[in-house]
């Protein structure tokens, strides 16, 4: 596609995220939190009118929400991307959000059954794996003939991920509603409608956050450089996560345990879950890392030579990857045991330090600048995460080789 087109596709995927994490108000993760304990009970009916309550709310969320972007399209367009020939990205991602919306809340639904691989399969190969497939086989058959006028700009890209978002959701809410013991008619009593309310709102905070903290240098790019310079930040930062595919993954099995444990006390199988999880990640990252680090510009230059500058913020972006996955899934651990708005607050430092870095430093520097930004707030909020959850709860969750295992001094209160 080029770096231009990918620079339009990018802010547009990152602007879905963003919405949808909007219309979800951290149900997802309240989800995940609540559902590993009832599943584990067998408490179905719980989980029945948990599930029922949140994709309701879910649902007029969404819908809210894509009908303020189709009203006000293109202001969204110049607060976005300050191009107004961004519109029609625009009402295409607006067709999305409520697709979007409901995959990802049933998606947390596997995740809290512990259904692992499905998970993974959904959350990290279903929708990529499809678009890619369905794109390459449209694009030089149905496309050129009935859809030319569009094929410049790469929004037909777009139009298919949000066609297999649709697809993706209606095979997941079958297996959702196929899993789930649906037919229970026992009575009990889950949260009431304001304590989902209530319960789910930190957790929406923490997602908003770090959505906002790991973006905002892509749109200071959109509003005041090119689409290329775009493009070219877009895909440093998506070489650069490839440290956190293994975080990605332990993080969907650590979660639902990490809740498991608190709720029922186990402190010592909490602490070795989160310093096992650490180890881990250190030395299956550290090779990854290395990689990027020796052959930022090979590396880049496999999507087009053009690529290539982007390989001074692909070494920085990586060094705050990896700096993010020694640290173990401190976040969720903090969110899991009833600390989540301490992470909220830590998440509100590092996206002012951010937003604050970026406003200085990309209009000067460009992707390089945004990377700086980027990676400054990545590794604060890590660095105070990994301090908080060793002084609340007595976990270090930074794994360093030799490093000798600090005593652990959980309050089992």
């Amino acid at each position: 596609m080029g770096a231009s087109k990918w620079g339009h596709f990018a802010l547009c995927l990152n602007s879905l995220s963003l919405l949808t994490m909007l219309s979800l108000f951290g149900f997802d993760s309240l989800l995940v939190r609540y559902i590993s304990e009832y599943y584990h009970k067998k408490e179905f009916s719980k989980i029945k009118k948990l599930y029922y309550q949140t994709f309701s709310m879910a649902f007029v969320f969404s819908l809210l929400v894509c009908l303020c972007v189709v009203l006000f399209s293109s202001k969204f367009s110049s607060l976005f991307f300050n191009k107004a020939n961004m519109k029609p990205w625009m009402l295409t991602v607006a067709v999305g959000i409520p697709g979007y919306t409901l995959f990802q809340l049933n998606n947390a639904v596997i995740g809290g059954m512990k259904k692992m691989i499905l998970y993974g399969f959904f959350q990290n190969i279903i929708v990529f794996g499809l678009t890619i497939i369905l794109f390459l086989g449209l694009k030089d058959t149905i496309f050129p003939i009935y859809f030319g006028r569009f094929m410049k700009g790469g929004i037909l890209l777009m139009v298919t991920y949000i066609i297999v978002i649709y697809l993706s959701l209606l095979i997941n809410l079958i297996y959702v509603f196929r899993n789930l013991n649906f037919l229970s008619t026992t009575k009990s009593v889950s949260l009431s409608l304001s304590d989902t309310i209530n319960f789910a709102y930190p957790f929406f905070t923490s997602s908003f956050l770090i959505l906002i903290l790991t973006s905002t240098g892509l749109y200071f790019l959109g509003i005041l450089r090119s689409d290329t310079d775009v493009g070219i930040y877009d895909i440093a930062t998506k070489v650069s996560y490839a440290i956190s595919i293994v975080l990605t993954s332990v993080n969907a099995i650590a979660t639902p345990k990490f809740s498991q444990y608190y709720s029922r006390k186990q402190y010592s199988l909490l602490s070795q879950t989160s310093r096992q999880s650490s180890k881990l990640l250190f030395w299956v990252t550290l090779p990854i890392f290395l990689l990027i680090i020796l052959f930022p510009g090979k590396l880049l230059s496999l999507f087009g030579e053009e690529f290539r500058a982007g390989a001074p913020a692909l070494i920085l972006l990586a060094i705050a990857n990896f700096i993010c996955s020694i640290s173990g899934t401190v976040g969720n651990l903090l969110k899991m045991t009833d600390n989540q708005n301490i992470f909220q607050n830590i998440l509100i430092a590092s996206t002012v330090l951010n937003i604050f870095l970026n406003s200085i430093l990309t209009p000067k520097y460009g992707s390089f600048g945004a990377a700086i930004s980027a990676s400054a707030g990545i590794i604060f909020w890590n660095i105070c995460s990994v301090y908080y959850a060793y002084k609340k709860l007595g976990i270090l969750t930074i794994y360093i080789p030799f490093m000798r295992k600090p005593k652990q001094i959980l309050l089992e209160e």
